[in-house]
């Protein structure tokens, strides 16, 4: 697991106050396993953390996009 990135997270994430709601952009190529990183190592690790500190847990949405500059 990324442990630079689940900290930078978990950060995020559990901030009590933020000026915006939580949004979170992920950059990388495709097929570089953001989606994978995300839905089965990190979202079931956060799960099990919340749980085991009786916090409540608030589930992601996921949003992928796609975008080509062929032809610009």
């Amino acid at each position: 697991m990324n442990e630079h990135a689940t900290q930078v997270l978990d950060a995020y994430l559990d901030a009590n106050k933020l000026a915006v709601p939580h949004a979170i952009l992920i950059e990388g190529r495709w097929g570089s396993g953001k989606t994978h990183f995300l839905e089965k190592v990190y979202e079931p690790s956060r799960i099990q953390r919340m749980q085991a500190e009786r916090r409540r847990h608030v589930p992601f949405l996921f949003v992928s996009l796609f975008w080509s500059h062929i032809g610009q």
